[in-house]
């Protein structure tokens, strides 16, 4: 996860396919050294990729093999000079190209600021599945940001990238729109919320006050309007929601709301206490509170005070949701918990505590959400230095 293992799990006889600016067609190719070299890279025309010349953009492409990519910067330059024409034609290969940067960011082998280049040149994107991963990428970046004032920074250029597909999908549905918008809308719209667009909140309060008064908010956006005031509404909004989820008529209603409460009170501690001993409660199915539990760790207040909780009322916490009869889903919503912390302090507390406090069934998910919070501490080191380079 942080580049440290790169030598050891190195392996041979790779599969890659190579796609350039002027050849649609991918060309196969064989790694059977830890190496592979291109003849003719520096001249004029490239013998080995039909359709390339040295002015021109390569794009490893194809994602069958356990591997990531990292390009020169001068390629990485030209890549993103083709992402911000349209040049890459498939949303797989933006989807690649994203992941892998990301994901090369937070080993170090690239810098935090050339992830951010690349997700800067999405602002045209169209894709359900390309947004998706943006947007993946984005709160993943969020949650390394060192300081506030590169937060706030962050939050802006977040916004930034997002607004204009929320302004051509809009927050209603139209006639005739493709499928996928339904699915889009919402994920934007929580997505701004997130990154405290003003515009954005606004708007979801709005809708939310005028369902109090018998408006009917549309399906495919409430669960993203719950979510927008349950993180900024005050405890007259939590009463609602609380109240909606006790009275709602369906299963995807009650899910809704709950995923909702993962976020409530990330301006007020009490709230976050209300939604945990609600969560603790036989109103909630003791499969459904893990996953809430699990989801806090998206929001950094409501993830660290539920943390807290767990620690304090361990006995109890574990009697409810990891007993005999009530399945084992509490090791994953600490994974999701501890997985988000990215201060060296809370990562060595963490370990001590989850190594005195074992779980039947815990271990690989303990393990997993250590290793990404001390990576989480390596980049967030790292960003210190290359955030906004």
């Amino acid at each position: 996860m942080d580049g440290t293992l790169l030598e050891k799990y190195r392996h041979n006889d790779t599969s890659i396919t190579i796609l350039t600016k002027y050849n649609p067609i991918p060309t196969r190719h064989i790694m059977n050294t830890s190496e592979l070299q291109i003849e003719n890279v520096t001249h004029d025309t490239l013998d080995s990729i039909e359709g390339a010349t040295h002015r021109d953009w390569i794009k490893i492409t194809g994602r069958t093999g356990f591997y990531r990519v990292a390009y020169s910067n001068d390629l990485f330059s030209r890549i993103l000079d083709a992402m911000r024409n349209g040049e890459i034609i498939n949303p797989k290969d933006r989807i690649g190209l994203i992941d892998d940067t990301v994901a090369l960011a937070r080993a170090g082998l690239y810098k935090t600021s050339e992830a951010l280049e690349l997700l800067n040149t999405c602002r045209d994107e169209r894709e359900y599945a390309v947004w998706a991963t943006i947007i993946s990428a984005l709160n993943e970046i969020r949650g390394i940001v060192p300081n506030l004032g590169a937060l706030l920074a962050f939050q802006e250029f977040a916004q930034n990238v997002l607004r204009p597909a929320l302004s051509r999908v809009g927050w209603d549905k139209k006639i005739g729109e493709p499928d996928l918008h339904g699915m889009l809308r919402p994920m934007l719209i929580t997505a701004l919320g997130r990154f405290e667009d003003s515009p954005t909140i606004n708007e979801a309060f709005e809708q939310f006050g005028k369902a109090h008064a018998g408006f009917e908010i549309s399906a495919d956006i409430r669960g993203a309007v719950y979510e927008i005031v349950a993180i900024y509404g005050n405890s007259a909004v939590l009463d609602r929601l609380l109240a909606l989820y006790e009275h709602a008529g369906d299963d995807q209603e009650k899910k809704r709301i709950l995923n909702a409460l993962a976020g409530a009170g990330c301006n007020d501690e009490s709230l976050i206490e209300r939604v945990l001993e609600f969560l603790m409660s036989d109103k909630v199915l003791t499969s459904d509170a893990p996953l809430v539990i699990e989801r806090m760790g998206a929001h950094n207040k409501p993830g660290m005070i539920a943390w807290n909780f767990i620690k304090t009322n361990w006995q109890d916490v574990v009697a409810r949701f990891h007993g005999d009869g009530v399945g084992k889903l509490l090791p994953r919503a600490i994974e999701g918990l501890v997985g988000s912390f990215n201060h060296e302090g809370m990562v060595l507390e963490a370990e001590e505590f989850l190594g005195a406090h074992p779980l039947e069934g815990g271990k690989n998910a303990f393990t997993r959400a250590l290793e990404k919070a001390r990576s989480n501490v390596s980049w967030k080191k790292r960003a210190l230095d290359d955030f906004y380079d």
